[in-house]
């Protein structure tokens, strides 16, 4: 579901968003951004974020509000990454809240 009622989405190119995913923003506060090359996995909910190029949303995960996901970042199945969260560039995050797990480097990118 992409539900651009309320505020402005941006879905940049080769972007995969998966069944049942949404994809929100929140009134006259944040719109939601999505980078180039970005995949999103089943049921997870974006809402009012950024999320960089080639980026990687988990199934079933949530970003909130006024998180930025940076280049290159994973954020693990079902993890929670909340309100106002800078997720580093080329790092992993999981669990709820999300928290970083790891770099990512050279062939695991």
């Amino acid at each position: 579901v992409v539900r651009g009622d309320v505020n402005a989405i941006r879905i940049g190119n080769n972007s995969n968003i998966q069944d049942n995913a949404t994809i929100h923003g929140t009134f006259e506060q944040a719109a939601t951004t999505i980078g180039n090359d970005v995949t999103i996995g089943h049921n997870a909910i974006i809402h009012g974020c950024t999320l960089e190029d080639e980026t990687l949303v988990g199934m079933g995960a949530i970003v909130m509000d006024n998180a930025v996901v940076k280049k290159g970042a994973f954020i693990a199945a079902g993890a929670v990454v909340l309100e106002g969260t800078i997720v580093e560039e080329n790092a992993l995050y999981a669990g709820v809240p999300a928290k970083k797990v790891k770099d990512i480097e050279g062939k695991n990118r």
